[in-house]
């Protein structure tokens, strides 16, 4: 748990845009933040479920997700909407 919320430290420091201080208004970093938005609430969900096989798979490839889009998403995609 203190993981997720210590991903929120280095945020700033990850988005090596030049162009638009904000997610909005670049298209694949938009998209995979209405996914992520998604993927939280499938984490809050599965946190409230009982616990079967089906929703600890799910949970575990939902904060597969949730710590990829902090860590590699948003540095290669601020990156990548550089180059254009």
């Amino acid at each position: 748990m203190f993981a997720s919320i210590l991903t929120l430290i280095p945020l700033p420091y990850l988005d090596a845009s030049s162009k638009i201080p904000t997610l909005f208004g670049r298209p694949y970093t938009t998209l995979c933040l209405y996914l992520f938005i998604v993927i939280v609430v499938i984490l809050t969900l599965s946190g409230v479920l009982p616990v079967t096989e089906f929703y600890l798979n799910n949970s575990k490839l939902a904060a597969l997700y949730y710590f990829s889009f902090f860590f590699l998403l948003i540095p290669s995609f601020s990156r990548l909407e550089n180059m254009f």
